[in-house]
């Protein structure tokens, strides 16, 4: 198993709080509810180890800038789309453990939204996008290094 790969795509996914605070409206979403600071933390480190887990070969597979810039410019959408998912889900979760009615109107047009925040804020998502991109593709680098030295 690959856990340093994991480990640092669990970093760079720290990360994204600190990148995604930049803009006002991303920032208002992650930290106007202070209650929900750490749990947005949490989603996007699940988010990373998520988008790390499904498209590692993707990620393996780049070899030139241009690679590396699509890669860094898509990932960070789809990772979006996966965290909105989350939050939707641990919403839901929420709401039939206390009882109240799940909204599908609420859930669905938070996609929209999500993703239009996010496009907005492509001035810090895409070269944060590009730097993990290169990030997770030397991880993966260096597992198949250390690999080869211990056989």
């Amino acid at each position: 198993m690959r856990l340093g790969y994991f480990t640092v795509s669990a970093l760079l996914g720290l990360g994204w709080f600190p990148v995604l605070l930049v803009p006002s409206w991303t920032r208002r979403w992650l930290i106007e509810d202070r209650r929900m600071i750490s749990g947005n933390m949490a989603l996007l480190v699940v988010t990373s180890v998520t988008v790390a887990w499904l498209f590692r070969g993707y990620i393996e597979r780049t070899t030139t800038f241009m690679d590396h810039l699509w890669r860094g410019f898509v990932l960070p959408y789809v990772g979006c789309v996966i965290y909105l998912t989350l939050w939707n889900a641990l919403s839901w979760i929420r709401s039939l453990i206390f009882g109240d009615r799940i909204n599908v109107h609420e859930a669905l047009i938070l996609y929209p939204w999500g993703l239009s925040y996010a496009l907005m804020a492509c001035f810090v998502v895409i070269p944060y996008g590009v730097f993990c991109q290169h990030v997770m593709r030397e991880a993966l680098d260096k597992e198949w290094l250390r690999a080869d030295q211990a056989r």
